[in-house]
Order: C-alpha cells, then structure tokens, then sequence
C-alpha cells in the first residue's frame, strides 16, 4: 500500500500513527518534498470518483490510501486498518 501525505497534515501524522501501531506495511510519498509524488497524487485524484466531494470542498484529499495492484483507493484510516 502507498499512502501519499504531506508532513504539514494532522491527519497524516495520525494516520501514521494508526499504520504502524496496526503493523501495517505502507510507503509513504510526501507530496511536498518529491515533485514526482505530487504528480502521482494528482493523477490519481484526478480519475477518482471518491476525490469529487473533496475537491468540491476545497481541500487536498491527503492521507491517501492506494494499492496500485489492484486499484483500490481510500480516503479513511478506520476503512484501511478494517481491511488490512
């Protein structure tokens, strides 16, 4: 799993937590520091249904929750330690 953040987001320093106090294995893309996972995070927003409310609101979409082999992608942290 790949979970896409920024250092600057509450949500993604909990969402941290929660992984690793669940001993879930993830790489985590900092889309502020790499260029290319900014860009990667945004392509995958942009051909997702789930991203529309989001960005209706405004707001960035971040933690992300994506597994590139199968193509699931979540918004919710509870959803992704009830699956793992």
């Amino acid at each position: 799993m790949i979970m896409y953040g920024t250092h600057r987001c509450k949500d993604c320093e909990q969402a941290h937590r929660v992984l690793r106090e669940n001993h879930i294995e993830y790489e985590y893309r900092d889309i502020h520091a790499k260029l290319s996972h900014l860009k990667e995070f945004l392509a995958l927003r942009d051909r997702q249904a789930l991203f529309a409310q989001v960005k209706e609101e405004e707001r960035i979409g971040v933690p992300c929750f994506y597994w590139p082999e199968s193509g699931r992608v979540e918004l919710d942290i509870e959803k992704v330690v009830k699956g793992a």
